[in-house]
C-alpha cells in the first residue's frame, strides 16, 4: 500500500480481509511499509528528477501564450 490515506487504523487489515474473501483469488498479501505515507511523494521526487521529465515542463511563458492547451499537449496521458 502506499499513500498517508492507508494509514488509518485497521485500512490495513480490512484490505487484506476483502482480498481474501474475492472469489477466485489468487494468494495476494497485503504489504504496508511504515514509510507508505511518505511513498507517493518520494516516487513523484524521483520521477521528476528524471531527464525524460523535463519534456512535460511548462514555462509560464508558455502557458501565458498556450493556456490550458499548454496542460493537455504536455500531459504525460495525452488523449488523441
Amino acid at each position: 500500500m502506499a499513500g498517508g490515506g492507508t494509514t488509518a487504523p485497521g485500512f490495513g487489515e480490512r484490505m487484506q480481509m476483502e482480498l481474501d474473501s474475492l472469489d477466485g483469488a489468487v494468494g495476494m498479501e497485503v504489504v504496508a511499509p511504515l514509510e507508505r505515507k511518505y511513498s507517493v511523494w518520494i516516487g513523484g521526487s524521483l520521477w521528476s528528477s528524471m531527464p525524460s521529465f523535463r519534456d512535460l515542463w511548462i514555462s509560464s511563458q508558455y502557458y501565458g501564450e498556450f493556456g490550458a492547451e499548454a496542460i493537455h499537449s504536455h500531459s504525460f496521458y495525452q488523449s488523441n
